[in-house]
């Protein structure tokens, strides 16, 4: 027989337990929501962190709520991994695995509660599913219970729901990630010349072979190669005073810029979600990439860049040479009127244990004239603690000038604002929800083909202006930024365009370990509480 321990409150270890008539309960009391988080993708031999949340949305307060997960065959689980505490495992004949987490926490109203477990992942490819259920209970004296082979006992809860999350398991992984905050990339293939990495991940238990990269670079984008050339026509620039793509300098990369085996121009339908149209079409075969990239041993992984740019037109096929080339720039202007956006589909094909497979990522980009990114230091959340916020704004090479130019920031309520802090004259008004609105009205300074930053402080408070309640753990706020502005660019045309971003803090969550405490004495008196310690 599995041995359990006795959960209970401190306050039930000395009250007295009186029988009561039970309360009437409607279907799922409470009515909690369960998910199951884990990677997309995961390679073999990888460890993962699997998350499972139970929200109790609308009430009542549920407690003493546990999970139970089915762990598919060929994973196992890390030792003493888990929070806030780790689970009991049960192990099945089939190879699955039941885990366990008894008692792990409360479901309170309102609230989110979650478990984690890290697992180690098999040696098998293919798709696997986690499934998982949460239990709660309307009664704080009332613990889910499960018997030996890890199933819950019915009528030991009045809440639950259940969820699961299907992934891939996967002998390599790409992923492609653009070097720029919020993939937000300014107009502009000379001044804002963009970094673009891909990494290349193999799995943990064995080699993989013969790699090939294809990337699918949306005609809006210019491949660039490594930034340093131009293959227009001699004496040919973009626009007059532009001067060659190679006159300023390339991006500064921390990986290898590899020459690709080809660069074209195509016109066809990519494979995974990309429309038919027209791209650059970038292969790197396993010749370009070099033995030891095409042929990754166990855990390996590597990283290859290459730099991008949007130009003023879309490119046109064909094109030849496609790489740094503005001579079949003749497509649709790239001139932002609305938020536009494009996909970078990027796939790696090889083989491993004799089978061949491929790994694809895509990547959403915004093209911009105007833009704004807010960022936070730091990103928690702490009474009286003081937080820096920074807007970094960028201006398109293809803008002349800007005018009317307004940035306004909406900052959460339970923060306070320090006035003597904002930069280059914002000023803060405090509203009547608690909220705190900082304008910046930069009218005509902001420069065409610039960047500008601004910056605030802010310090939390200990309660909340307009509900008065306590800044308390788990709280999250965010805080809204958006920049206006009416811009010309090199047709001397003018049109309004805004942008938007916004950033969050959030509190730590408490953290509270039940334990049971040792054989009262014979009496059954308990002590003056002098020896309990709070963590």
């Amino acid at each position: 027989m599995r041995k359990r321990a006795a959960l209970l409150s401190i306050s039930l270890l000395c009250g007295l337990l009186v029988g009561y008539p039970g309360p009437v309960r409607a279907a799922g009391t409470p009515d909690i929501a369960m998910s199951v988080e884990a990677p997309e993708q995961i390679l073999l031999g990888e460890t993962v962190t699997v998350r499972l949340k139970a929200t109790n949305a609308a009430g009542p307060d549920g407690y003493n709520t546990s999970y139970r997960m089915v762990v598919p065959a060929g994973f196992t689980v890390v030792p003493g991994s888990g929070t806030p505490l780790s689970p009991e495992v049960i192990d099945h004949s089939n190879g699955t695995k039941t885990l366990l987490w008894l008692n792990a926490s409360d479901s309170l109203t309102g609230a989110t509660s979650e478990v984690t477990v890290d697992l180690v992942a098999g040696s098998d490819t293919g798709p696997v599913t986690f499934q998982a259920d949460a239990y709660t209970h309307d009664d704080a004296r009332q613990v889910p219970q499960f018997n030996t082979w890890g199933n819950v006992v019915p009528g030991s809860y009045t809440g639950s729901d259940n969820g699961s999350d299907t992934v891939a398991l996967v002998p390599f992984r790409i992923t492609g990630d653009v070097r720029r905050p919020e993939n937000e990339i300014p107009r502009g293939v000379q001044d804002f010349k963009t970094v673009v990495d891909l990494r290349v991940e193999n799995n943990h238990i064995g080699s993989s072979s013969d790699l090939e990269i294809v990337d699918y670079l949306p005609a809006s984008l210019e491949f660039l190669g490594c930034g340093d050339t131009d293959n227009s026509a001699t004496g040919t620039e973009e626009y007059t005073g532009a001067g060659r793509i190679d006159s300023t300098p390339a991006p500064a990369m921390t990986n290898p810029c590899i020459a690709p085996s080809s660069v074209e121009t195509v016109t066809e339908d990519p494979p995974g979600p990309l429309p038919h149209g027209v791209y650059t079409k970038i292969t790197w075969d396993s010749a370009a990439l070099t033995p030891t990239r095409a042929n990754p041993g166990a855990g390996e992984d590597y990283t290859i860049s290459y730099v991008t740019g949007v130009p003023r037109f879309a490119n046109t096929d064909p094109g030849a040479p496609a790489t740094a080339n503005l001579d079949n720039n003749n497509g649709p202007s790239t001139i932002e009127t609305t938020e536009q956006q494009v996909t970078n589909y990027v796939a790696a094909t090889g083989t491993y244990s004799g089978t061949s497979h491929q790994a694809d990522d895509e990547e959403i980009l915004t093209l911009e004239d105007l833009s704004v990114q807010q960022t936070v230091s730091p990103g928690t959340i702490e009474q009286g603690g003081t937080s820096t916020w920074t807007l970094d704004l960028q201006v398109s090479e293809y803008t002349t000038s800007t005018a009317d130019t307004v940035v306004e920031v909406t900052v959460p309520d339970g923060l306070e604002v320090d006035t003597n802090s904002l930069t280059d004259g914002g000023a803060a008004v405090v509203n009547g929800d608690g909220t705190t609105t900082i304008t910046w009205n930069l009218g005509s300074t902001l420069a065409g083909n610039s960047t500008k930053q601004l910056t605030y402080q802010t310090i939390t408070r200990n309660t909340y202006r307009g509900s008065g309640r306590p800044v308390l753990t788990g709280d999250s706020w965010t805080s809204d930024a958006k920049v206006t502005a009416t811009l010309t660019d090199l047709n001397g045309e003018t049109r309004t365009v805004r942008d938007e971003s916004n950033t969050s803090q959030k509190a730590d969550g408490a953290s509270l370990t039940k334990e049971v405490a040792a054989p009262v004495s014979a009496d059954g008196t308990c002590g003056d509480g002098s020896a309990l310690s709070w963590e």
